[in-house]
């Protein structure tokens, strides 16, 4: 976001010009992506994340279609998009524009707090939602057996289930980036790391592989 302002009765935002594609449409186009580029998308996701955080917002629905990329040369830049479900997680009068009972997100990167109290999404839920964007954009798959499930099915798994392992779809992750992902993506929000800056700090080794 640059700037706003009105032309007549039209209301208009000015907002960056990314020049690229996301990173759902990036990863359409292979069947098996690296490691190390796509870790490094995240940590940038990540600090975005953790600005956005430091600031008193949650983004509350991060995924590979809102993680915009643009290339020069062989240097990948990351924009993290659209924080229309955005709210501020301390108080705020904007709060009352999610109603108790209210669900919001993308259900394979939802969180099981998102779902069972959604108005009150902490920062910890984006750690999730992020990691499971990592795990989708690394093996092809999201981190629950959804395909022919009706919703609430999904939504049991989601607050239930534990994910599929990451290295039983993709046998060459090191265990312990599977174990950084793993915890990212714990039930309980306490068990996660502390802040988005911690589980960036835990990914970047694995960002200057070569």
């Amino acid at each position: 976001f640059e700037d706003t302002g009105q032309a007549g009765e039209l209301l208009y935002f000015v907002m960056e010009y990314v020049n690229g594609i996301d990173a759902a449409r990036e990863l359409k186009k292979h069947k098996r992506v690296a490691l190390r580029p796509v870790v490094q998308v995240i940590c940038q996701a990540l600090e975005a994340l953790q600005y956005a955080h430091e600031q008193g917002y949650v983004h509350r629905d991060v995924k590979p279609s809102n993680l915009l990329l643009s290339r020069v040369g062989d240097l990948t830049t990351c924009k993290l998009a659209d924080f229309g479900l955005a709210r501020a997680y301390n108080s705020s009068p904007l709060s009352g524009l999610t109603m108790m009972g209210d669900a919001g997100g993308t259900l394979p990167y939802i969180p099981p707090e998102q779902i069972t109290d959604y108005r009150h999404a902490r920062p910890a839920a984006d750690q999730y939602a992020t990691a499971a964007t990592l795990y989708h954009m690394l093996t092809g798959h999201y981190i629950f057996d959804f395909e022919g499930l009706p919703n609430e099915r999904r939504i049991s798994k989601i607050l239930c289930d534990p994910p599929v392992p990451i290295r039983a779809r993709r046998g060459d992750m090191p265990d312990a980036l599977a174990w950084v992902i793993d915890r990212a993506l714990e039930k309980e929000p306490a068990k996660r790391f502390p802040d988005a800056a911690a589980f960036r700090e835990a990914l970047l080794p694995y960002a200057r592989l070569t």
